[in-house]
């Protein structure tokens, strides 16, 4: 929430590029940290049977605001705000587009700041409980929590956690690079942004609905 008011305050007080990436990179430092705590809420809040489904549905989250974004971008920044004689136009479009998604952010994140326990009254089973009872035991410093660099070592020496992080790496890096370079693959067909933004929409539905898919099957 933090990153995208910081975002729609550069554009609107500094006007910097660098400013904006600044809290670009702020949020995506943040991601991995919401990625990774889909599982673990899943297995504090959800019974046995209920756990694949929550946390498919929790790491589908990034690729469906993703979705609305690229949805509601060109509703706001048109084509002709490329046009050299337009470009101050283009510009107040953007700050729109991201006061919009500042809002949208905002009204999402309150309810979990104001309403999202940290377990629930009554856990859906004894695993959740146990688990729930060794976080709150490690936050209160009661149960010493394992060492880092231990339980790194022996993840790396599994090999089947090292086949899984480096398809979920390559799959990461292909949806990233592709999102930034399909413009440019495109405008030599004369393709608008508009047309542009419906294929990276295509492209990141196509991932959620293989998500969804996978986590029923699982």
């Amino acid at each position: 929430m933090c990153t995208a008011w910081g975002r729609f305050i550069a554009l609107e007080l500094t006007d910097n590029f660098y400013v904006l990436m600044g809290f670009q990179v702020v949020g995506a430092l943040c991601y991995p940290f919401f990625q990774n705590s889909f599982a673990k809420i899943s297995a504090i809040w959800f019974g046995e049977k209920e756990r694949a489904t929550a946390t498919t549905i929790g790491a589908i989250s990034y690729g469906g605001g993703s979705l609305v974004g690229l949805v509601l971008g060109p509703m706001f920044v048109l084509d002709t705000d490329r046009e050299p004689g337009n470009w101050e136009r283009g510009k107040e479009h953007t700050k729109m587009y991201m006061l919009v998604v500042a809002c949208i952010v905002t009204v999402l994140c309150l309810p979990t700041i104001f309403i999202f326990r940290q377990a629930p009254k009554h856990y859906p089973s004894i695993a959740a409980q146990q688990d729930a009872e060794k976080i709150e035991a490690r936050n209160s410093g009661e149960e010493e929590e394992g060492s880092f660099w231990p339980e790194f070592r022996a993840l790396m020496g599994n090999a089947n956690f090292l086949l899984i992080c480096v398809s979920f790496s390559m799959q990461t890096s292909c949806q990233a690079v592709f999102s930034t370079v399909i413009d440019e693959m495109l405008k030599p067909y004369d393709y608008s942004s508009t047309a542009t933004s419906l294929v990276a929409v295509c492209f990141a539905g196509g991932g959620l609905i293989s998500c969804v898919t996978k986590g029923g099957l699982m």
